[in-house]
């Protein structure tokens, strides 16, 4: 299996996972510039975004981290205002500070990824 095909197979499971317990209501319990991808494995339009995460580059800027929602009685819907997954979230000293909500029957664009990547290494300079 050459490194595409891998990074495609693992998809979003590359990436570390937080917990509801990561959690207190909207504040994030970490002090570094993160990017939270909100995503289900019951979700076709989550599946869909695996090539859009080769547009993140992290590096000293952020961490990438993965929430999985598939559980309907997740606390974070409501804790976050979720409506659709994959919704991208970003935290600077554990406070929400940009956002991309999914679209419903959409999901998100590379674009949204692109401008992820581009508000957490702007904040990084700050």
């Amino acid at each position: 299996m050459n490194q595409d095909e891998q990074f495609e197979s693992e998809g979003i499971k590359r990436f570390s996972a937080l917990l509801p317990s990561d959690f207190v209501g909207k504040r994030l319990l970490k002090k570094e510039r993160v990017l939270a991808i909100f995503y289900a494995d019951w979700c076709p339009f989550c599946r869909r975004i695996y090539p859009y995460l080769r547009s993140l580059s992290p590096g000293s800027h952020y961490a990438v981290y993965r929430v999985d929602m598939s559980d309907e009685d997740n606390d974070l819907w409501d804790s976050f205002g979720i409506v659709v997954v994959p919704t991208l979230i970003a935290f600077d000293e554990g406070e929400e500070f940009w956002r991309a909500d999914g679209v419903p029957m959409v999901g998100l664009k590379i674009d949204d990824f692109r401008k992820a990547d581009s508000v957490l290494k702007a904040k990084a300079q700050k």
